[in-house]
């Protein structure tokens, strides 16, 4: 298992500083030893989409998440290469499944929220927000965007509510 992390944390390592092709080498011998490890398929998965390849990043996501379906980055990672396709209603399919599973965190829940707003399903966005500020009470893009929701359903006091007060001066 040591060799393992070993490749891995030197495909990580290749990956920051931009040696793509040594990070895909790294990482896939990494996966020789160990072909169920999550992190590994997220990697590649990164590769494929700073590759360009939307659909080589979605299923190797979708690897990443099935070896760790409590992960919720990588079902988010999924559903983003799922948006880049055109599949937004697959994606938004794929992060409720993530929620149903436990998968959750506020970027998750604020991802899907997002999707539904742009299905024009307010009241479930407006929801969605509300369980990522639930989770997270200073989640700033949920904030702003709960507010964005609340302003489409004409709902213009609420949406004032639910903008954090401007900081105080300090000048």
């Amino acid at each position: 298992m040591n060799d393992a992390l070993d490749f891995l944390r030197a495909g990580a390592t290749a990956l920051q500083r931009g040696d793509r092709a040594v990070a895909q080498r790294q990482v896939v011998r990494a996966l020789a030893l160990v072909p169920g490890h999550g992190e590994a398929w997220n990697i590649l998965g990164v590769l494929a989409v700073s590759a360009g390849d939307p659909a080589g990043g979605e299923a190797r996501f979708r690897r990443a998440s099935a070896c760790a379906p409590e992960n919720p980055a990588y079902a988010r990672s999924q559903a983003e290469c799922l948006k880049r396709q055109g599949r937004a209603d697959r994606a938004a399919a794929l992060l409720a499944g993530a929620v149903r599973r436990g998968a959750l965190s506020p970027d998750l829940a604020c991802d899907l929220a997002d999707l539904r707003l742009g299905a024009r399903d307010v009241a479930a966005a407006t929801a969605l927000y509300r369980l990522a500020l639930t989770l997270a009470p200073g989640h700033a893009r949920s904030q702003n965007n709960l507010a964005e929701a609340l302003g489409k359903a004409e709902r213009a006091d609420a949406a004032a509510e639910a903008l954090p007060s401007a900081p105080a001066r300090l000048f």
